[in-house]
């Protein structure tokens, strides 16, 4: 616990110094009795600090021992093990722990209970984008609100998060007039009012849809905002050059031209969604080189499953029937 709380703080070095203190008593004497909900949550708070590898290869074998006969801790267990997947950039197999976690109905509190799934909707969010699954991600956004909203004040930082993601993926899905609403709201929110970082993205996106839109003058309202924001690390570095296109697109609007101003714009956002693009680390797709016939059944289904959560079901019934073959082979 006090080393998550040191992750939380972003005090890195004393989470690792905590967490090489556990791991070492865990070795000596507390392997095995270590629930596997526990080692999965030290497993999840560990595998954002440099040089995890080997705690988690310590902690695997506790982690994935399933529980038959409590579905709280069951829960809780797929929860972390779910986030040490997407970590490693195993998004299927994060969605799939995900999966099976949400459909857990135990006997805790409903209030907990929304608040968990919250976080997993959360987190398969993320996942699913990474996939490319855009309108997956979409869907299951809707999903991570109704549980906040029903535990959370709208003020809660979370809701800004909910909102900023919510905003970056209407973009990458070509939706920029239903984002600035999600944008203007994240802007609202207090818990990030002196959080440059985040003002600085959020003012440039906004810059960025005012123009796509064609509202100008909007676009260049946001731009003189988000001036006292600029960071050379992020977004916000282009917001410069975005004032010389506002301008360019104004001097051709006044020459009448629309279909040009049309072209111009579109050209633009484009270039803008290719940006935020490159933001995301790019998804990992099964090898073109494997041999299926040697793979083995869970591989075969691995596989399936990630056809499956990209919504290309032709890819994934292929691999579920060379599964089912393969099983019915070993029978």
């Amino acid at each position: 616990m006090l080393g998550a709380s040191y992750v939380a703080m972003k005090e890195n070095e004393l989470a690792s110094e905590s967490f090489r203190n556990v791991l070492q008593s865990f070795e000596l004497s507390m392997k095995e009795f270590t629930p596997p909900w526990l080692a999965a949550f030290m497993a999840s708070s560990h595998i954002t600090l440099h040089h995890s590898n080997q705690t988690i290869d310590t902690l695997e074998p506790l982690m994935n021992k399933e529980y038959s006969d409590n579905d709280v801790y069951e829960k809780m267990r797929l929860l972390h093990v779910g986030h040490v997947c997407l970590e490693r950039q195993k998004f299927v197999d994060a969605l799939n722990h995900w999966d099976e976690a949400v459909e857990i109905a135990s006997y805790m509190p409903t209030s907990l209970m929304k608040i968990l799934n919250g976080v997993m909707y959360m987190q398969m969010t993320v996942a699913y984008f990474r996939l490319n699954s855009i309108s997956n991600a979409l869907n299951i956004m809707e999903s991570t609100k109704q549980c906040l909203e029903s535990n959370y004040p709208s003020t809660h930082r979370l809701f800004a998060i909910f909102d900023f993601t919510c905003a970056y993926y209407l973009i990458q899905n070509g939706r920029p007039s239903q984002t600035i609403p999600c944008l203007k709201k994240a802007l609202e929110n207090p818990s990030f009012s002196n959080d440059k970082d985040f003002l600085s993205i959020v003012y440039t996106l906004l810059v960025m849809d005012y123009i796509y839109i064609g509202d100008l003058n909007c676009a260049e309202e946001y731009y003189y905002e988000a001036i006292p924001y600029i960071s050379p690390n992020n977004l916000s570095s282009l917001i410069p050059h975005l004032l010389d296109l506002i301008l360019d697109l104004k001097r051709i609007a006044l020459n009448g031209n629309p279909n040009y101003t049309s072209q111009y714009v579109r050209a633009a956002m484009l270039f803008s969604q290719r940006l935020l693009s490159a933001i995301v680390l790019n998804s990992i797709t099964p090898s073109e080189s494997i041999d299926e016939q040697t793979c083995t059944t869970d591989e075969l289904i691995a596989f399936a499953n990630y056809y499956r959560h990209r919504q290309d079901y032709v890819h994934a019934e292929k691999y579920y029937m060379m599964a089912l073959d393969k099983t019915t082979e070993i029978d």
